[in-house]
């Protein structure tokens, strides 16, 4: 099933966008909410919140249960995005 994809209330900077599962919905932060923001970047957090939906996260055995949330598979797949270089570069000087 295809999820909403919303604003947050918040204009964060720490939070760029989740995939909420139990409300199947993607969050974007509200920062993003501008026309300075190119396009390709929205797409592109989009892409990446519904690569979180293909891939679960996995929990390693141990004392800490790590989470793995970027595997090398999901890190692929990011890399399929065609402006995905773009965008990360866009990302880290916002």
């Amino acid at each position: 099933e295809i999820p909403e994809i919303t604003w947050s209330r918040d204009k964060s900077r720490r939070r760029l966008a989740y995939y909420d599962p139990a409300l199947n919905r993607i969050v974007v932060s509200k920062f993003f909410d501008s026309h300075r923001v190119p396009q390709y970047v929205l797409e592109y957090l989009t892409f990446h919140e519904l690569l979180h939906m293909k891939h679960r996260t996995l929990f390693q055995r141990g004392k800490s249960m790590r989470r793995l949330v970027h595997t090398s598979k999901f890190k692929q797949e990011e890399e399929k995005f065609e402006k995905s270089r773009e965008a990360e570069a866009w990302l880290k000087n916002f």
